[in-house]
């Protein structure tokens, strides 16, 4: 009988062995867009532990593959803006922090590759 691990182990293999022979890489598909309607979606919001369901601007296209198959995509019409934390929340990014030239103050802070992982404990 082997150990967990092992099977994991053989799984993994098996996993990889496929992906490499089995699997083969999309070629890029050419995509005619016939046409473009704005909708809106039904999406799941949590408030107060409780589910409500908004309605969301969306963008719906439509068009033919080369291969005269049809097409159809849907796509969320918000700006980055709309998609904000609960006004409660804690920012992850204090708003000094030093960003990336042409990042938004706040928003992308500047990670030098080279620096040590800095980690903390309580104190004991």
């Amino acid at each position: 009988m082997t150990q967990p691990e092992d099977t994991i182990q053989l799984l993994a293999d098996a996993v990889r062995r496929f992906v490499r022979e089995k699997l083969v890489p999309a070629e890029p598909q050419v995509v005619t867009i016939t046409g473009v309607a704005r909708a809106l979606i039904p999406m799941a919001v949590y408030t107060g532990g409780t589910q409500r369901l908004h309605l969301v601007p969306a963008y719906r296209f439509t068009g033919r593959f080369e291969s005269g198959e049809s097409y159809e995509a849907t796509v969320l019409a918000l700006h980055d803006d709309a998609i904000a934390p609960p006004p409660d929340a804690v920012s992850p990014v204090p708003p000094d922090a030093p960003t990336k030239p042409g990042a938004e103050p706040g928003r992308e802070p500047m990670v030098d590759p080279a620096a040590p992982e800095v980690t903390t404990s309580p104190k004991g």
